[in-house]
């Protein structure tokens, strides 16, 4: 990890300890001080934006129950609504600087996501699921984009059912035929020497933005719709009006006002710790973490 962001930290912030009878490794500290970097890096740009920016899910579940990080979190969550989602994108490229990138849909077209994620590309956190390692693969924080929500499971399902059809063809446009079957291999190359030269890969992500946006003014509810558990995690208009700064390890974040109806929302009653045996990494073995060293380099040594 790069000494600009050791620095950042009192060196006891990396030692091994245990919290809710849960151990926490110096790997796992390394980690946390990484995405606590970029959290850093994305206020910065949305403060000079004027964008609001706000803490989300596990990690807003974390800075209300322990003050920080859950301690067997390993990665950070928040959200923006889709105005100022959408000036944040439109900024990235002149604002974020090496080792900082912001991947979407648009930037990094190889693997389709319909919202963002802030990488370091000094750091290594390749999910394994990824059909391709040329797509950046640093150590990342999520960040959603709230849009216009409709609470009627009917109208949602045709929502979804819509936004995941051009996620679908938008998946296909710089997929690399090589890592399909020979029966997948040949559709796709079909595919993209067919429609993907009549269809800009633009127009198909710019009609699967506007399916997300088509209840805008007409709602004072919002959702994370890119998500399935939309009814988990939806809100109303009023619950996010104002922004409460509060400790997060050795940074403020940004709160909801009424960031007690969204935990209650998403989770129940949130304050209650989960039983030991299900206290474990939320991603488990689904993400290949190596916070010393580029991902680049980290795929050439282990191929």
């Amino acid at each position: 990890m790069k000494k600009e962001i050791l620095d950042k930290f009192d060196p006891s912030f990396f030692k091994e300890e245990v919290k809710c009878d849960y151990r926490i490794s110096e790997t796992q500290k390394k980690l946390w001080a990484i995405e606590i970097d970029l959290v850093s890096e994305l206020f910065r740009v949305c403060q000079k934006h004027n964008l609001r920016v706000f803490i989300y899910a596990g990690s807003l579940l974390g800075t209300i129950r322990h003050g920080g990080f859950i301690p067997w979190d390993d990665d950070m969550d928040l959200f923006l609504p889709r105005e100022d989602y959408d000036k944040l994108v439109e900024v990235a490229p002149r604002e974020f600087k090496e080792p900082y990138f912001l991947q979407n849909a648009l930037s990094d077209r190889e693997f389709f996501i319909g919202y963002s994620r802030l990488r370091n590309s000094d750091t290594t956190g390749i999910l394994k699921w990824e059909k391709s390692l040329t797509y950046n693969n640093g150590v990342y924080i999520d960040i959603f984009v709230m849009d216009a929500f409709i609470n009627d499971p009917v109208l949602v399902a045709k929502q979804r059912k819509k936004a995941k059809f051009y996620a679908k063809l938008a998946g296909h446009y710089y997929a690399d035929p090589n890592k399909r079957s020979l029966k997948q291999k040949a559709l796709l190359k079909l595919y993209q020497n067919t429609f993907c030269k009549l269809v800009s890969y633009e127009t198909i992500i710019q009609k699967y933005n506007s399916i997300l946006r088509m209840y805008e003014g007409k709602t004072d509810k919002y959702a994370i719709l890119t998500h399935t558990d939309s009814f988990n995690n939806w809100c109303d208009k009023a619950d996010i009006a104002e922004t409460i700064w509060m400790d997060y390890e050795n940074i403020k974040v940004p709160v909801p006002v009424n960031y007690k109806k969204l935990l209650k929302t998403q989770y129940g009653d949130y304050m209650k710790l989960p039983e030991p045996e299900d206290r474990g990494m939320d991603h488990g073995d689904n993400i290949t973490y190596d916070p010393d060293i580029p991902y680049q380099e980290y795929i050439r040594k282990h191929p």
